[in-house]
């Protein structure tokens, strides 16, 4: 009987010589059951496969059961006999399974078996797209499209690209919701590969190209069209703009393309004809809040009208041929990062969208209308003046510019009610031009450019105006503007103007910050660090008290704190604050998401265990990378200073050089980050007997303008090129004007001017820097180099 049940299971395979092992597996168990009436189950993990629906997608589709949990599951295997892409295919996975959208089925389980990965996901049951055209009306396939488009959509803002999008992978469940499915082929922006659907594939995905998400905006549109049967006019003018042979060509996202759709949604064209009769109320044309004038089309139609003078095909295309004609290496890098202000910009669309369905429901009132409107016309202001400046940036500016995109206002912020009393129907106007030159000014700030005399200027004007909430929020710009050009003593009446000010007005959340920033400012300007008390208490009660959405302002108060407790050779203390500021920052993932990251690296700073040291650097790396991009000058950095926490000075040259060299080649007048890399690198060569290498590390330290330290520089470079008594007659001269030894990094700066003297001829030097370095590491004790230096001194 047992050879019967493998003749048997051998024909079947004969038919089907292409069968997944586990298929295979199936079959027999199958064959067995039908002869014996019983059979071994076949498992993947603790799932039980039932039978196989489909293949495709790099694998094959099963229903399976779930024991623990009692229901049916669609499981799909993907072989993947490399190790390496057995990895990159778990991580996709895992990367699908955090994502969580309503027209996305859900992944509920991800693992590897026997060189295959398995996806456990929802089993919808209904039909295929493809199935569902073949009698659905047009508006109905168009609406269903539109459904997928979000999917993809949130995909996209994952860093997934499906890249086998078609109509059959795409389900319309019962209830009328789609999902898409089969993310078997899923690859992380950017990769490249021709595998896909036939036919619906972007042409850059036939050739081989880098994937980005618009080959599924291309995928889309070309099934879309297919269901319709290829229609004409103004939607036909759509669909071909978005199967567009080019991908620059195509809309910016598909989440704009989904707004274009739905206009031709008979219920929206219902909703635009419902509201010519709705009155309308007159508004500032200059600052759009609370537009109401009568007008035959909606105002809630999502077309690209919105941002249409903003960000646009044409302007995002003039970056590129700018960023591109700026002629250096990371110009060219730096073209990838305005897929960010796509994003950015479908987001709008969207939100913007939403809120005013909402209003035209009755479901959000007027006045909270008129506030999310400002709130959006804010942002809208923010991201022209930003598109503005890219078309004039040269080569410095450029990395600047680029730290300033991911600090454009959270659009979700949106949505919060306004704590703080409105302007007067006299105040309105003139507060709506203040606000928009206040935005424009803080995307300069964010810039990097220098705007203290347009700020002076609209702190006169908003006190004249009266309006306090103004008045703070021109003031919390202004001083940190001036904190971020290290002008502290500048900074700090306008920051603790704001924080009183917020205070009276009610805006905690902003008083919080302003604090922060104050007490930061506060304690540079203290000849001895101490702990700042007034206040503290009182403020930090007020933090707790604040909810979720003041995140970044909760973070930033511990996060200086600790800063000032470091300062105050106060490291317990620190360590908690930065604990503390960590657990809160975890929540900011836009705006303020870099600024709160140095926490990371702080904590490292003050934490005994080498491995918790670079995991915690290796996360801020990732936060920037993400943000910035891997080249950009803080991700390098970054970098640089994960090196200088290595105690092996060995290690520590192997993973300085890398970031260093990029910083050089990328960054030439990045300043004191090459200051750092040609100092440190010059010593680990001298301290070698690397003369020559030292000497070329010197004279990088000592190309970045303006000099810094520039006779310890310069001393440096003649001990490595042989003049000793050059060299200590510049270290004689640079110890007698130094200040008083406050800091360790004050410390350390004198301790290696005495170690020139030593290697310059004075073995009594040695002694002296050795006592400084002692002290200089009792308050810093993570800074490796103090230590490669005493090192150095205990072997001589």
């Amino acid at each position: 009987m047992v050879d019967e049940a493998d003749e048997l299971h051998d024909r079947i395979v004969a038919a089907r010589p292409d069968a997944d092992t586990f298929a295979a597996g199936l079959l027999r168990a199958r064959a067995r059951a039908g002869l014996f009436g019983m059979a071994e189950p076949v498992n993947v993990g603790r799932y039980e496969l039932r039978r196989e629906v489909g293949r495709g997608g790099g694998g094959t589709v099963f229903i399976a059961w779930d024991a623990e949990l009692a229901r049916e599951v669609a499981l799909k295997l993907i072989l993947a006999a490399d190790p390496e892409l057995r990895q990159r295919a778990l991580a996709e996975g895992q990367a699908l399974a955090q994502l969580s959208h309503p027209n996305v089925v859900p992944v509920f389980d991800v693992g590897a078996i026997a060189e295959r990965v398995y996806i456990v996901m929802e089993l919808v049951r209904g039909v295929s797209l493809r199935e569902y055209a073949r009698t659905a009306r047009p508006n109905a396939i168009v609406r269903a499209y539109r459904q997928c488009a979000l999917g993809l959509a949130a995909a996209h803002a994952a860093k997934l690209v499906h890249r086998d999008f078609k109509p059959d992978n795409a389900v319309i469940a019962n209830d009328g919701r789609v999902r898409v499915i089969d993310f078997g082929l899923a690859l992380a922006g950017g990769d490249a590969g021709r595998a896909g659907p036939p036919g619906y594939m972007a042409p850059e995905q036939q050739r081989g190209d880098a994937l980005t998400a618009a080959a599924d905006q291309y995928a889309l549109a070309v099934s879309l069209r297919e269901a319709l049967g290829r229609p004409t006019g103004r939607l036909g003018r759509v669909l071909a703009r978005a199967a567009a042979e080019e991908p620059e060509a195509r809309y910016p996202s598909i989440a704009v393309l989904e707004a274009r759709l739905a206009s031709f949604d008979p219920r929206v064209k219902w909703r635009r004809r419902g509201l010519v009769v709705v009155p309308l109320a007159i508004a500032s044309i200059a600052y759009g809040v609370g537009q109401r004038r009568e007008q035959l089309e909606s105002p809630c139609a999502r077309d690209d009208e919105g941002l249409a003078d903003v960000w646009s095909p044409a302007r995002r295309a003039a970056l590129v041929s700018h960023f591109e004609a700026v002629d250096t290496e990371y110009g060219r890098l730096a073209v990838s990062r305005l897929d960010m202000l796509d994003q950015y910009a479908a987001g709008w669309l969207e939100k913007n969208h939403a809120a005013c369905v909402a209003h035209q429901a009755g479901e959000l009132s007027a006045p909270l209308y008129d506030q999310r409107r400002s709130c959006f016309v804010s942002a809208r202001t923010q991201l022209s003046a930003l598109a503005e400046l890219a078309t004039t940036v040269d080569a410095r500016a450029l990395v600047k510019l680029v730290a300033a995109i991911p600090e454009l206002p959270d659009l979700a912020s949106c949505a919060e009610e306004a704590v703080v009393v409105p302007p007067t129907l006299a105040q309105q106007a003139r507060a709506r031009a203040l606000r928009a030159r206040l935005d424009i000014a803080r995307v300069h700030v964010q810039a990097g450019l220098e705007v203290s005399g347009e700020l002076d200027a609209l702190v006169v004007d908003a006190k004249a105006l009266d309006y306090r909430p103004l008045v703070a929020d021109v003031s919390l710009l202004l001083g940190t503007a001036r904190l971020r050009g290290w002008q502290y003593e500048a900074a700090a009446t306008p920051l603790h103007a704001a924080y009183l000010e917020q205070l009276q007005v009610n805006d905690y959340r902003d008083a919080v910050e302003a604090f922060a920033r104050y007490a930061w400012v506060r304690s540079r300007l203290t000849l001895t660090p101490q702990r700042i008390t007034d206040d503290i208490e009182a403020v930090s009660a007020l933090a707790a008290g604040l909810p979720s959405t003041a995140r970044f302002a909760q973070a930033l108060l511990r996060n200086n704190l600790g800063g000032i407790a470091i300062a105050a050779n106060d490291l317990t203390r620190a360590k908690a604050d930065f604990e503390t500021a960590l657990v809160l920052a975890k929540d900011v993932t836009g705006a303020g998401a870099v600024e709160l990251s140095a926490a990371l690296s702080n904590l490292a700073l003050v934490t005994d265990d080498p491995e918790r040291q670079q995991a915690l650097f290796t996360r801020r790396i990732a936060i920037e990378t993400r943000a910035l991009g891997a080249d950009h000058a803080i991700t390098l950095a970054t970098q640089k200073t994960a090196a200088l926490i290595i105690r092996d000075p060995v290690r520590a040259a192997e993973a300085l050089r890398p970031p260093c060299r990029r910083l050089a080649a990328l960054h030439p007048s990045s300043g004191y980050p090459l200051f750092e890399c040609g100092m440190h690198l010059g010593w680990l060569a001298l301290a070698a007997g690397d003369n020559d290498e030292a000497r070329v590390q010197f004279e990088s330290a000592a190309a970045v303008r303006p000099a810094i330290l520039p006779k310890l520089v310069s001393a440096y470079l003649a001990i490595a090129t042989g003049d000793r008594l050059g060299a200590a007659a510049k270290l004689r001269a640079w110890l007698a004007n130094t200040p008083p030894l406050i800091g360790w990094s004050a410390l350390f700066d004198a301790g290696q001017a005495e170690l020139g003297l030593g290697l310059s001829g004075d073995p009594a030097a040695f002694a002296r820097a050795r006592d400084l370095f002692e002290r200089a590491l009792a308050l810093h004790p993570r800074w490796s180099p103090i230590a490669w230096r005493i090192a150095w001194l205990d072997r001589r």
